[in-house]
This record gives structure tokens, C-alpha cells and sequence, in this order.
């Protein structure tokens, strides 16, 4: 079955089906605009046998649905017939489908089935520029069936943006196909953002779109902004405009339901504007768009593998995905795209994204590996991921028991949570929530974190109705039994109003709960009967390394149980808690600084931890410096990872150990011993000079190592600063060396030196790997040789001083001084010191 209508792939559909019936494999580079998505399936389709599927992956729902829906009628049949689309929670398809599209999660999971893809004839991994994980192991995993079970299986990958190179590495044997042109040009204009650090990005959004508008009187915007929040206050300030006025505006984000974001989608007679994240990059036909304003920036979601932290930034696209989304203005007629950045900036931004696999948490990537068979470690990765990033997924992996400590080989409990469709965290949670007989609440919970929070604002004799006196403190308890109340009522939009529910987000947690509840068997239907204890437990099995205990009384700051600290979110339920674990820990930017922000917490017991983490607890005995009583104790702690727990004295100190965290409290400046003074820092510059200019003395340099060594020697016997503050130090200090070098010290770096004109001495200044003496040109008279010390082996640096003590010269060859420089320095100087001797 074919449509009419030419694109430009169709051009290109002989040397497809050459490469794909040749050599099973293709690379197809197709813009954006050619048809790649809609005609190459129908392309194979047609060619292959009628009784094998054409399966097509897209990174997004609303794509897949939207492309199957469009083949639907392009084909002229009813969807879910000939053409149909699966996805999570969402199925249209029948055994009469011959072209599925479908998310590429749901692809992986028909490749790590048992049948593998039995009944497929062709798969094409659709826009494998965005490099998610999904599609990269898809891409390894269809090369394993093609090399070993099915060679008969055709492969197709394809992109406006295709990195041949690697992928050209990677699959050998393979035909590469290249689609030229839009349909449409596209004309590119480039704004230098010069309000872009006052001006909130809506406002500058709308000055851009108030200058096209008056440009272009024909056909729809669509607008890229970074997030949810950007997008809304967006559409109000457009609402505002008179250049707006009687167009449609239109959100499209994630967080939209599938009505809503179908809706962006549709084609109807007014003119309207769609107002997107990057969720409109790629796939997505809206049909009628001609003007794309692009604020060059996206929410970038990402995986600190050093501290175990989800990261959420505000970042730039790069050069690809601006290019992706420009060609959105050309799809269906000639268009303009302008990019709120200069042309500067823009050759400056990467080429492409980094791939996923590369900045995302990889634990349930490695679970679901593990669980068919696999070796993280050894499995063929098309680009591997950094051993850190492989590393942290495996310990969070045996945090929550999934595999075991020393084998690293999966644990029967781990088989477990990979067969819950979720992440390893909540599939812990949904497992301990079956026993605490509250899966549908912990569901509950989960989708509450899913979205914007449902509680637009509560009074506060609605929150003690909420929330009994003596509950746990938890931000789910209140949000819960909200939603409850507001789907007793069916959301009904007054109620809701009434007690500062947002019904629409409130249905749509009860649409995601219902979701994650189809991947787990559950006893019966209705409400339960749920506690806040079996809520909280539950959660606390997912999260033990997010642990974390208040720092002191009255503080937001909390010490995490995997080390650091975060702080908590601004009108937390959990305020003033000592112990909670939180489900969330985001790194925000700040400023220009970045924090961890502790986000859905709840208030847990310590007994909690011990009963589900009993493995986890040590008891430890340790002796520390207390900063507060500025002393060494010895103490015994139940220590939970970096948490410590019930300190108790347990004796006295050894007292070698004392003394060596006393000195590293003098070393690092946090305690001062009032007689180490210049007097001791001067000996041990001599010290230092005679080590490096007398070997023979086998004198040891006091270096910051040995400078410890001494520190140690002073501190020795005392537990306290007190005993050691007014402490002598100079004869601890020159007991470093023995009777022989303290002599041998005096005669090669002797402390003072005299001068012919002076009455004292004048002292020697050791410096690294110089002496030298200063003095007053007058006290230097006489003074025919500088002299040498360290065995006659260097020769002291003279600094010749002005009578007001600013130095004139420096030198160590006295005689060419008095011949050379002394005249002029005497003529400059005598008329302005004229009481002072000037021979």
C-alpha cells in the first residue's frame, strides 16, 4: 500500500530499498521536511513480506502517536489497522498492522523479550540524532540479532542530523543514502540579545514576535522556550499583545496530557501559535508553521556520577538541534526562523548533544541488562558509557539490594523490580509498598513527583484538616490526601477552587499513578486503607543514600547519608525534622553558584533504618578533634553511611593519636600556639638554607611533613588546646637537630653579621635559597667585601638602604658598589639627607 503525493525522499526510495535488500542495513540522512519519518516505512512496508512488521522508533510519545495517526491517513485506513502505534500504557495496533510506531523503550523491551523480534521484518530507528540510551541499545541489540539469530532482519537509521562516521564504524556492510533539501527554504535571522540579562525571556519572545508579525501575514509561529514555566508565562504576555489578538496560542510541552498536546497539533482555519519546548524539535508535523521564533535554549536533564545527583539546568542547544528546529518553518510552505542569538554565538555552540548515555543516571539501563543475561561490563555498547557513570549505577543498584555486594550478579530481588516498568528506585518502592499494603498511595506518591505540585495554596485550618497534629511531617501527606478529597468529588472545579486544589494537574497525578499501578499486581480495588508509616517506609527503601540529618537545631541544611549537604526546598512540611529521607535531590543554579536542593521529603525514625538498611549500620569507634570544646575525645557512633548516630564518650585518647589531630588543627590554621613566632620561623629558614647549601651537615629540610613531625612532638601528652596554647616551642623546635648541627648551624648560617660602622650586629634574612643583609649605606662604610657563608659557598646578598630605609641597590660585589654605583646614588641622596654622613 503507497500514498500519492511526492516528497523529496521518494527520490531516494530505489537506493533504500537497494541498501536494505543488499546489505540489510541503511543510513539514511534525510532533512527535515523530505518525508523520512511518514514514506520510508511505507517504502518498506511495501517491499518487504506481507507478513512482517515495519517497527519505527521516535524518543517521543507524541510523535509516534502523531506520525501513526498522519500514515493512518495518508494510507487511507482506520488507525491501529494497517497503521498503528504503540507505546507505555497505550496500544493501538492489531494483528492486521503492518507499520508500528513506537516509543523506543517499548522496542527495547521487545528486544530483551524472549522472542526477540520474531515477527518484525524491518526496523527503523527513527531521529537517532538525540542519542538517547533506549536507542542506542536498541542499536546493539538489533546488531547482535542481525550478526547471530536474524540476519534476515533489516535496519535503517535515520536522522536530519546523522554522525556517519561512528555509526559507519560500528555497522560494517552498510549502505549510506543521503535526501537532499527541504521541501521549502528557510531563511535564518539572527538577534543579538542585547536585553538578554534583564529582560525576562517572555518579554523578549514577544518584541520578536511583534516585529515578524508585521512582516509576515501568513502563516503560524511556533515558539521554543526551555520549560513548562517559560511556556506559560509566555502565552500570558502574548495574550497582552495587541499583534495577538484573535490568534490561537497553544502550549506543547510534556507535562500536557495527550489531548492537550494533540490538540497543539491539529490543523484548523485560524492562525495560530504553538508555544514548545523541545518537544516540537523533531518528528512533529504542525502543519501551517512558517514563522519559528527560537530562544535557542532547552531544559537539559543530567547525571552527576561523583555525587550521585540528578542535575535539571537551563542550557543552549547546540548547532544540530537549531538546525532541527528552523526546519519546522519549512515543512509545509517557505518560512523564516529566527534565532534569538547572534551568529557569533552560534558557531561558538557544539556541533551536537551529548548523547545520553553519557550524562544519565544508567541504573535501569544495567538492571534491565542484567536481567536478560547481560554483562554491563562486556555488552557491546555502540558508544560506551565512562566507567564512573557504570560504576555509580552499580552501587546504587546494591544499595537497593537489586545485586549482590561482591559478585555484582543480579539478586532475585533484583529480577523483581526489573520486571516493574519503572525506575530501580520506585520499582523498590512499589515492591516495599506490597508489603506495607499501600501500592496505590506509594502510586500515588510517585506521580505527585511526576508533575507541578497540585496545591495551588492551602489556609492553614485546611492544612490541620489535612494533616493530623501528631503525623509524621511529610510534603506527601497533605498533597495525598488533597488529591483524595478532590477525587471523591470527581475534581470538581469548585471544590478544587475552594480549597486551592489545581484540578487539572490533580487528575492528571491520578492518570499517572494508574499507569505506574498496570506494571504491578495489586489485591483489590478501591482506596486503602493506608498509613503515614507504611507510606514512609515504603518510600525509604528507594532512597537510602538520600537520608539525611539536620545539622543543628533551627537550620534548613542537611548532611546527606552519602556525604555533602543540601538544603531544604522553601515551604517544606518537614521543616524542623531531624531525620527524613527525600525522595528528590536536584543541583539548581543559583546565581551563578550551584546548590542541592532536598525536594518531597518526609520525616523518618532512626529504628526505620536499622530494620531496613540492618546491613548498612556500624558501629564505630573513633577518635576526633571537637571544634567546639577544642579538644581531642574518643567516642563510640552508630554510623549509616556518613551519618552518625548516638555518640557516646568511650575513654581516653591514645595519645599519639591526639597529638597527631592536634597538629593537623596548628597545621591547617584552625588553632594558633601563641610561641611559635618569627623567632622560630627565622631558625628554621637558617635550617633550611644550611640543608640545601651543606648536604655534608645531613641536616633534614623542615619541610610542611616535618614541620607536622614537630607539631606533633609539641602536642604530645596534652588532649586539650588549652595545655598546649602558651607552650614553649623554640626548644622543641630546635631539637630537630643534634649538638653537631646546631654548631655546625651557627657557623654556616650565622643569625647576625657585623659591620664596621654599626654598634650591633645586623641580622641575616634566610629566604629559600638566599641570605641577605640589609643596611643603611652610611653603616656600610668600610664594608670592602659582602661575605660568604655556608663553607664560602654563597656569598650574601647586600641591600643598600636610603636613610629613609628604602633600599638603593642590591648587589654582592661590594667594590664595583663603591666604584661604579656609589657616586651617582651619593649625588642623587646627599642634598636631600644632607645631616647624614656622605663620604
Amino acid at each position: 500500500m503507497f500514498t500519492a503525493g511526492e516528497l523529496p525522499i521518494h527520490e531516494c526510495r530505489k537506493a533504500i530499498l537497494e541498501g536494505v535488500l543488499n546489505e540489510g542495513r541503511v543510513l539514511l540522512s534525510a532533512p527535515t521536511g523530505s518525508g523520512k519519518s511518514t514514506r520510508v516505512p511505507q517504502f518498506l512496508a511495501d517491499a518487504l513480506d506481507q507478513d512482517r512488521i515495519v517497527y519505527v522508533t521516535q524518543p517521543r510519545r507524541v510523535a509516534a502517536r502523531s506520525l501513526a495517526r498522519r500514515v493512518a491517513h495518508e494510507t487511507g485506513t482506520a488507525l491501529g489497522d494497517y497503521v498503528g502505534y504503540e507505546m507505555r500504557f497505550d496500544r493501538r495496533v492489531s494483528e492486521r498492522s503492518r507499520i508500528i510506531y513506537l516509543t523506543e523503550g517499548v522496542l527495547l523491551n521487545k528486544l530483551l523479550s524472549t522472542e526477540g523480534l520474531a515477527e518484525a521484518g524491518a526496523v527503523m530507528l527513527d531521529e537517532f540524532h538525540e542519542r538517547t540510551v533506549q536507542a542506542d541499545l536498541c542499536l546493539a541489540l538489533i546488531k547482535r540479532l542481525q550478526e547471530q539469530e536474524r540476519p534476515d532482519l533489516k535496519l535503517v537509521v535515520s536522522s536530519a542530523t546523522l554522525n556517519r562516521e561512528p555509526l559507519l564504524a560500528y555497522l560494517p556492510n552498510c549502505s549510506v543514502v543521503e535526501s537532499d533539501g527541504r521541501i521549502h527554504p528557510v531563511r535564518i535571522e539572527h538577534t543579538a540579545n542585547m536585553d538578554a540579562t534583564s529582560a525576562p525571556i517572555w518579554d523578549r519572545v514577544c518584541k520578536q514576535f511583534s516585529r515578524v508579525m508585521a512582516k509576515q501575514p501568513l502563516g503560524d509561529f511556533l515558539i521554543f522556550l526551555p520549560g513548562a514555566y517559560e511556556i506559560r508565562r509566555t502565552i500570558e504576555a502574548l495574550q497582552r499583545l495587541p499583534a495577538a489578538k484573535g490568534l490561537r496560542i497553544l502550549p506543547l510541552h510534556g507535562e500536557l496530557s495527550s489531548e492537550a498536546q494533540d490538540d497543539a497539533l491539529m490543523t484548523k482555519s485560524e492562525r495560530k501559535v504553538v508555544v514548545a519546548t523541545n518537544l516540537a524539535e523533531t518528528s512533529l508535523t504542525i502543519d501551517g508553521v512558517r514563522i519559528v521564533i527560537d530562544t535557542g535554549l532547552a531544559k537539559k536533564a543530567g547525571f552527576d556520577p561523583r555525587r550521585g545527583v540528578n542535575t535539571l539546568m537551563t542550557e543552549k542547544v547546540s548547532r544540530a538541534s537549531a538546525n532541527q528546529r528552523s526546519g519546522r518553518a519549512g515543512r509545509t510552505a517557505e518560512g523564516v526562523c529566527v534565532r534569538m542569538w547572534s551568529q557569533s554565538d552560534h558557531e561558538k555552540r557544539a556541533a551536537e548533544e551529548t548523547p545520553e548515555i553519557h550524562r544519565v543516571d544508567l541504573s535501569e539501563t544495567l538492571l534491565s541488562l542484567m536481567a536478560f543475561g547481560f554483562n554491563p561490563w562486556k555488552f557491546p555498547w555502540f558508544d560506551a558509557p565512562m566507567e564512573e557513570n557504570i560504576t555509580k549505577a552499580q552501587q546504587l543498584l546494591m544499595d537497593l539490594g537489586a545485586i549482590h555486594e561482591n559478585s555484582r550478579l543480579i539478586t532475585s530481588l533484583g529480577k523483581q523490580l526489573a520486571a516493574i516498568p519503572s525506575h530501580p528506585r520506585h520499582a523498590r518502592v512499589l515492591f516495599e509498598a506490597r508489603k506495607n499494603k499501600c501500592p496505590r498511595t506509594v502510586s500515588l506518591a510517585i506521580a505527585l513527583t511526576q508533575t507541578r505540585s497540585i496545591l495551588l495554596s492551602l489556609k492553614v485550618e485546611d492544612l490541620d484538616e489535612l494533616v493530623g497534629s501528631d503525623e509524621l511531617r511529610s510534603d506527601f501527606i497533605p498533597a495525598i490526601r488533597a488529591w483524595e478529597l478532590a477525587a471523591e468529588r470527581n475534581f470538581d472545579l469548585s471544590f478544587c477552587r475552594e480549597w486551592g486544589i489545581h484540578a487539572g494537574r490533580a487528575k492528571e497525578v491520578g492518570r499517572i499513578s494508574n499507569q505506574i499501578l498496570r506494571g504491578i499486581p495489586t489485591e483489590r480495588e478501591g482506596p486503602e486503607n493506608w498509613t503515614p508509616e507504611g507510606l514512609v517506609r515504603s518510600l525509604l527503601a528507594g532512597y537510602p543514600e538520600q537520608v539525611a540529618k539536620r545539622t543543628r537545631d533551627g537550620s534548613s541544611i542537611y548532611a546527606l547519608a552519602s556525604g555533602g549537604h543540601g538544603e531544604l526546598r522553601k515551604g517544606s512540611e518537614t521543616k524542623g525534622v531531624e531525620l527524613l529521607v527525600a525522595t528528590e535531590v536536584e543541583e539548581i543554579a543559583n546565581r551563578g553558584k550551584a546548590r542541592l536542593m532536598l525536594g518531597w521529603t518526609a520525616e523518618i525514625r532512626e529504628e526505620w533504618l536499622e530494620e531496613t538498611f540492618t546491613d548498612r549500620f556500624l558501629d564505630k569507634e573513633e577518635t576526633v578533634f571537637d571544634p567546639k570544646s577544642r579538644s581531642v575525645t574518643c567516642r563510640r557512633t552508630r554510623q549509616f553511611d556518613q551519618l552518625s548516630f548516638g555518640q557516646q564518650s568511650s575513654g581516653e585518647p591514645d595519645p599519639a593519636i591526639a597529638a597527631k589531630l592536634m597538629a593537623k588543627e596548628i597545621s591547617e590554621g584552625r588553632l594558633v600556639l601563641k610561641k611559635w613566632n618569627a623567632s622560630v620561623e627565622r631558625w628554621i629558614e637558617r635550617v633550611n638554607f644550611t640543608a640545601r647549601h651543606c648536604p655534608e651537615t645531613e641536616i633534614a629540610v623542615l619541610d610542611e611533613k616535618n614541620r607536622i613531625t614537630i607539631l606533633e612532638q609539641i602536642c604530645l601528652g596534652a588532649v586539650s588546646y588549652r595545655q598546649i596554647k602558651n607552650k614553649e616551642v623554640l626548644t622543641e623546635v630546635e631539637s630537630w637537630l643534634s649538638i653537631e648541627q646546631k654548631e655546625a648551624l651557627e657557623i654556616l648560617a650565622p643569625e647576625e653579621y657585623p659591620l664596621p660602622n654599626r654598634r650591633k650586629p645586623v641580622r641575616i634574612r634566610y629566604e629559600a635559597n638566599e641570605a641577605t643583609l640589609s643596611a643603611r649605606i652610611q653603616e656600610l662604610y668600610d664594608l670592602k667585601e659582602a661575605p660568604a657563608i655556608a663553607g664560602g659557598k654563597h656569598v650574601v646578598r647586600i641591600e643598600a638602604l636610603a636613610p629613609n630605609g628604602r633600599p638603593v641597590q642590591v648587589t654582592r660585589d661590594m667594590q664595583s658598589f663603591w666604584r661604579d654605583s656609589y657616586p651617582d646614588i651619593r649625588k642623587q641622596l646627599a642634598g636631600r639627607y644632607p645631616k647624614h654622613e656622605w663620604r
